[in-house]
């Protein structure tokens, strides 16, 4: 498990928001509630050094940052500044009232996924349809810069109505999803190098901007491919991050069943829920009821605040929070981050290519990318169109975050070549183990 060292110096208080009692006990980093106060308040007090740092930001998303830099305070605030550049390329602060993703239906029919209900932990439960993508429909409806922004438009949806909701009905914070995948019909010849490219793209932005969201995730219907080769890459994994992971094959139910209630899991995965994955069925579509919870979902998609502070400092009802301020990122901390993932060209075809609101994103500079290393310093792995943690797979993704793994002293570019997805592991693999090369039939390198 990843582990952390008491922070320096004396206990602090966190002088923001705190929603939510902090959870008792100490926490996989094996950090006591003070502890972990203590260093949340420390990263605090750096952001709010650098004019990065805004009242309503609270206690939850500051510590998620650090963890998924393992509490070191400089690779969270690196994390954090590049942040800042992201939301300010993509115009997050204002996503949920100036975008609007008109295509959404036949975008959700290509490319099946949302959220349905909760699991037992009270965590919106996050399903994908890999096995039903269609990436021919999907050109014909929308462009890729479309489909990106609508992808952290969700996040940002998921960050600011979704999970205060559940919070507000589970009593306690609630910032961490359930993920069900259902792999079936999927192999590795469904990923071609368009889709391994978006799919990387994607898993880069999550990771990098949503870090410690998803809490687990059970790929179902998996083959034996597939199976197969999870049993060679979970080894790249920390175990903290192998426990999120579940791979099942068509007998899921029962597991499955661990995590969520019959009652919410929906009828066509063999639960008694009714509801499409379009139809965004859960208690954040409940108007009436979360009127009753003493919230306002257009004051929610608005960013304001609506959860007081549990210490009595802030009363939970100011208005909607400014952008975040226009603050340079350090050349230090673009150093030992990743870049950012280059913008994208819209694809060739589809109807959906002069789509009205389509913007042209910006691409780095070669010279920014010539500075960077290549490797993900986040270690992650792709799970579909989300992310998870410690290496890159085309199957799976949602913010797994666990250990840093950014070193100290950046090596010079050429040296850092890790692969980065789950077939680059397989390639090499393949190289020092030509035995691997086949199984029963798969010539995984051709089924690329």
């Amino acid at each position: 498990m990843p582990s952390a060292p008491p922070p320096v110096g004396g206990p602090l208080e966190f002088a923001g928001r705190i929603p939510y009692a902090i959870e008792d006990g100490k926490d996989d980093w094996g950090l006591t509630p003070q502890e972990q106060e203590t260093y949340v308040e420390q990263f605090r007090r750096i952001l709010e050094g650098k004019k990065a740092w805004r009242e309503d930001q609270d206690y939850y998303l500051l510590r998620r940052f650090l963890r998924a830099r393992s509490y070191d305070l400089e690779k969270a605030t690196a994390m954090w500044m590049n942040n800042v550049a992201f939301k300010k390329e993509f115009n997050v602060d204002t996503i949920l009232e100036d975008f609007v993703f008109e295509e959404r239906e036949p975008f959700l029919e290509a490319y099946p996924q949302g959220y349905h209900k909760c699991d037992k932990l009270g965590r919106p439960v996050y399903i994908q349809l890999l096995g039903k993508v269609n990436v021919e429909a999907m050109k014909k409806v929308t462009n890729e810069q479309r489909m990106i922004k609508f992808h952290i438009q969700e996040y940002e949806r998921c960050g600011r109505v979704i999970l205060p909701v559940c919070s507000r009905l589970a009593g306690r914070n609630i910032d961490q999803t359930f993920g069900i995948m259902d792999v079936k019909g999927v192999g590795l010849s469904h990923f071609t190098g368009e889709v391994k490219r978006l799919l990387g793209l994607i898993t880069k932005y999550d990771q990098d901007n949503y870090p410690e969201m998803l809490g687990h995730i059970c790929v179902i219907n998996a083959p034996w491919v597939f199976r197969t080769i999870w049993a060679v890459v979970k080894g790249y994994l920390d175990p903290r991050t192998q426990s999120k992971i579940e791979i099942l094959d068509s007998n899921y139910l029962p597991a499955v069943l661990k995590w969520v209630d019959k009652e919410s899991l929906p009828d066509w995965l063999g639960g008694s829920s009714h509801g499409t994955l379009i139809e965004d069925v859960g208690p954040w579509s409940d108007d009436k009821l979360v009127a009753s919870l003493g919230l306002n979902l257009e004051d929610l998609r608005l960013g304001k605040v609506q959860t007081p502070d549990v210490r009595g400092r802030f009363k939970g009802d100011s208005e909607k929070p400014a952008k975040d301020l226009e603050v340079g990122v350090p050349e230090s901390c673009l150093q030992q981050e990743m870049p950012k993932a280059p913008s994208l060209p819209p694809l060739p075809d589809g109807p959906a290519a002069n789509v009205q609101g389509a913007t042209k994103p910006s691409v780095p500079s070669a010279d920014l990318l010539k500075q960077q290393p290549s490797e993900s310093t986040n270690g992650s792995v792709s799970i579909g169109m989300r992310e998870a943690k410690d290496v890159a797979t085309p199957l799976v993704s949602s913010n797994l975050s666990s250990t840093a793994r950014t070193p100290q002293k950046q090596p010079p570019p050429a040296a850092v070549h890790k692969p980065r997805s789950l077939l680059d592991r397989v390639a090499a693999l393949e190289q020092a183990c030509p035995q691997v090369r086949r199984l029963q039939g798969w010539d995984l390198k051709s089924a690329a």
